[in-house]
């Protein structure tokens, strides 16, 4: 890597949770949750955080059946796509909401079972809450509110312990490794203008324009889900979403830039971040075929291909996923994998292996 880096205009990174995991930082879900709530396959329910009970719940109860309430999602691990996607369920879909307000009915009557195990447990942490009778469903919004708050800066406590741990050029390193590798047979002067990053922590590089779409380390990081597709009967848990949440936040990066290449590296590219990556995806305009943007989903390999479907699999799905719903979002009529197969063919959509 002895290449010269001119820093000057028109590419932008992407960083996700991979990234700093890359590097050696604990910062997935499962690194916080089982090294803090989940310890030793014992569920630590000290704090009557409700949210902490249904991610128990919902990922992790072997034991309670799998009828009633909700079913146990089974998979190898929990990482923040399903977080925010399960956040989203419990904030819009009626079988979470109708369940969690059966629990706060329950929770006013001693010693009463509702049948369903899942929804006594809820019950007994709701009576242990303060909450009071007739409040309703907008009540149950603000006590989750509240324990996502608690999530979130038990999540930065943890984090920062966590950075303190990781050498101070390393990302910087790293990041340059990725720009290389994604530029390796271009002749051209290498062009960097934006870094988007996904995590609360940064790059720390003045030559380098960052931005952290949902917050940093020094202020509040932003946890949540997507409010779009959003209808006015859900507005009773709309705290949980990341608009409400940002509605203090200073605006990030300016809508205006149009892109040579959009690096990806280290996101999942859940349905939660879809509207940021479809407003640039508009900027650049790349369902025309005179764009020249290329869209470049970078991935390093470390599992031994025992899980089924492999990351790598589940990768390549959430490519194809992410193209396609960016397509119907502009053009609902259309024909599914019109886009995908254009910037395809015509090599403007590449998938590049990063190795140290």
């Amino acid at each position: 890597m002895n290449r010269k880096f001119e820093i000057i205009d028109n590419q932008l990174i992407i960083l996700g949770n991979g990234f700093d995991l890359h590097i050696g930082m604990n910062s997935s879900f499962e690194h916080f949750f089982k090294n803090t709530i989940y310890k030793n396959n014992v569920f630590s329910d000290k704090t009557n955080n409700i949210l902490y009970l249904l991610f128990f719940l919902r990922f992790y109860n072997k034991f309670l059946p799998q009828a009633g309430f909700f079913r146990r999602e089974s998979q190898y691990s929990v990482n923040w796509m399903d977080i925010e996607s399960f956040i989203k369920k419990i904030a819009t879909e009626d079988e979470f909401k109708d369940g969690l307000y059966k629990a706060y009915q329950f929770s006013f009557i001693p010693s009463t079972q509702s049948g369903d195990p899942k929804i006594d447990q809820i019950s007994q942490c709701l009576s242990k809450r303060n909450v009071k009778d007739g409040e309703g469903a907008s009540f149950i919004g603000k006590l989750l509110y509240d324990d996502l708050n608690e999530f979130i800066e038990q999540f930065k406590t943890y984090l920062i312990k966590e950075n303190a741990k990781i050498s101070k050029d390393s990302r910087e390193k790293f990041l340059r490794n990725i720009i290389y590798c994604a530029n390796k047979d271009n002749d051209k002067t290498v062009l960097i203008n934006d870094v988007v990053n996904f995590n609360y922590t940064t790059i720390n590089d003045n030559s380098i324009e960052e931005y952290n779409i949902h917050g940093t380390l020094s202020d509040r990081p932003i946890i949540g889900y997507d409010s779009s597709s959003a209808t006015i009967k859900n507005l009773d848990f709309f705290e949980l979403s990341k608009e409400w949440q940002k509605l203090s936040v200073t605006p990030t990066i300016s809508g205006d830039s149009v892109y040579s290449q959009i690096i990806f590296y280290g996101h999942s590219l859940g349905e939660q971040d879809y509207p940021f990556f479809f407003r640039i995806f508009n900027q650049c305009e790349i369902e025309k075929k005179d764009s020249k943007t290329i869209l470049i989903f970078c991935y390093s390999v470390f599992d031994d291909g025992a899980q089924k479907p492999t990351p790598l699999d589940k990768y390549k799905m959430n490519i194809v996923k992410l193209v396609n719903a960016y397509e119907r979002s502009i053009n609902p009529n259309t024909v599914r994998n019109n886009l995908y197969t254009m910037l395809f063919n015509m090599h403007r959509l590449k998938l590049l292996e990063i190795k140290d």
